[in-house]
């Protein structure tokens, strides 16, 4: 029985002094990947799909972090899709 190689995805996060930084890349023969983070008390949802990232808090009040250096701010029931 064959293993496929395990892939690793670039997701582009980053801490930098406190703030919370992205600049997902999705790989070139995939549709999309998806991927939870907690932080502070905060649980984030990130979708990447080809040439748009969709933003979903779906715990915690409150959550701002950049994406491509723009700022994002996040509440419960309310995504932001950034498309470049």
């Amino acid at each position: 029985q064959q293993v496929a190689p395990a892939l690793q995805v670039e997701p582009g996060m980053r801490v930098v002094d406190g703030d919370l930084r992205f600049a997902p890349v999705l790989p070139e023969q995939w549709t999309h990947y998806q991927f939870n983070v907690h932080l502070r008390d905060c649980l984030l949802q990130v979708r990447v799909e080809q040439g748009c990232t969709t933003y979903r808090l779906l715990q915690g009040a409150a959550l701002a972090f950049s994406h491509h250096d723009q700022r994002v701010a996040l509440t419960v029931n309310s995504p932001v899709k950034e498309c470049q």
